[in-house]
């Protein structure tokens, strides 16, 4: 990811107005290579600790690479226009909150980040973000599996809706060997849910392969220029 000139001038843009002062050139282009940088040593970092060389616990891991994809998603909203900040520690279901200029309209966001391939290629949610449908929440789910991050920006009531009825498919079918599927909190969000999902429904005649693909870069879906 390298920023042109043309970013450049719009991150200048943008830190101007946010901040209310004057950006050199010189100031702006070691800003926005300290965003980029800091996101790609994120996601860089293999399972060797950098200074001792010892396995690094997974859930450190998977820590930084939910960070890595919050500030991803905060610099293309800053990049768009847009005010946008880290939630405060401990705020239940928001990860950015984001505003437009006016600071008329709000969104608030739950970044999701997949860091490596999964083999079902999904984003694992739990049972909690089955009852989250506020209209003025949204999730961005990054898929930086790929050599470019991908954002994928979806309502939280359709992500509640999917995954929901998901589970209960999968629930309702024979596992492996015959026996029945137990109930547990694991929820996924899934580009095919054929990879995963069996039967004859409606269901899986909806969500497979390219179904994400009108979510895809999809910005506008924020709805920060004239919800009404």
């Amino acid at each position: 990811m390298v920023m042109d000139d043309q970013d450049i001038r719009e991150l200048k843009a943008i830190l101007e107005k946010q901040y209310n002062r004057a950006f050199t050139e010189s100031e702006t282009k070691e800003i926005g290579s300290n965003l980029v940088n800091f996101y790609r040593l994120i996601l860089t970092i293999n399972k060797q600790d950098y200074l001792s060389g010892r396995p690094v616990m997974i859930k450190h891991q998977t820590t930084l690479t939910g960070a890595a994809g919050e500030h991803y998603v905060m610099y293309r909203l800053l990049r768009m226009g847009y005010i946008a900040a880290l939630a405060p520690k401990g705020v239940p279901n928001a990860d950015l909150i984001v505003t437009n200029v006016e600071g008329e309209l709000t969104a608030v966001i739950q970044v999701k980040t997949m860091g490596k391939q999964k083999s079902n290629g999904g984003w694992q949610m739990k049972l909690k973000h089955e009852n989250l449908k506020s209209k003025h929440l949204f999730y961005c789910f990054v898929d930086d599996a790929a050599t470019a991050p991908v954002v994928y920006i979806i309502p939280s009531k359709i992500v509640a809706e999917v995954i929901a009825t998901a589970h209960k498919i999968w629930f309702s079918t024979i596992g492996k060997n015959g026996r029945a599927h137990k109930e547990n909190d694991i929820r996924w969000l899934l580009p095919d849910y054929r990879k995963t999902l069996r039967g004859d429904n409606e269901f899986l005649k909806i969500y497979i392969e390219g179904w994400l693909d009108q979510y895809k870069e999809n910005w506008e879906i924020l709805n920060l220029k004239d919800r009404q």
